[in-house]
């Protein structure tokens, strides 16, 4: 674990304890990759499993050489979990505004504290904890964004970047993007 401020600033006192896993490589090392799901919501460590036998050796597989890492976001899986019922499932597109008012409303004002500039910083705070001076970022959708978030605010610490399934980092809330609600139009 790796216990990080719920506040940077301190002004709201209170810790999270991130849950991460780690993977050594099975020879020499080629340095560090850090494995980040999408969501937001799916907590990494939860997602890949490094655990796993199975999983384990299919993500050495693709990442030969390299110690792995996967850790749950503030918030998600094993850190912290936000729970917001009414958004775990499908629902009608018409009802995620209400869904997403009364979700705010649970967790009150310290919602603030669970942005992507915070995972971000968690991440960092991992990097820092292990010691590695730089590391890869392998993300996939929500995870790319939060890759570019961190490469943007911590450049000297990235060796490499993998995105896969891109989301871009200027829209707010990808689940709200027109090409979502024009879906339906091009399946037609």
């Amino acid at each position: 674990q790796v216990v990080v401020p719920l506040d940077r600033t301190g002004a709201v006192p209170g810790t999270i304890a991130l849950v991460v896993e780690t993977l050594p490589p099975g020879g020499p090392s080629r340095g560090v990759m850090f494995l980040i799901a999408g969501g937001p919501g799916q907590g990494s460590a939860t997602v890949f499993g490094l655990g796993d036998p199975d999983s384990a050796a299919y993500y050495q597989f693709l990442f030969p050489g390299y110690t792995l890492v996967a850790f749950d976001n503030r918030g998600t899986g094993r850190s912290g979990l936000l729970n917001c019922p009414g958004l775990q499932g499908y629902y009608p597109i018409e009802q995620e505004e209400a869904l997403v008012g009364a979700c705010a409303q649970a967790i009150g004002s310290n919602r603030v504290f669970y942005s992507t500039r915070e995972h971000a910083e968690d991440l960092e705070a991992v990097r820092q904890t292990l010691g590695a001076a730089r590391v890869g970022l392998w993300g996939t959708s929500y995870g790319t964004k939060l890759s570019l978030a961190y490469a943007l605010a911590h450049p000297a610490q990235v060796e490499r970047l993998l995105l896969d399934s891109m989301v871009p980092t200027d829209l707010d809330d990808p689940f709200r993007a027109n090409s979502l609600r024009e879906m339906t139009k091009a399946l037609a």
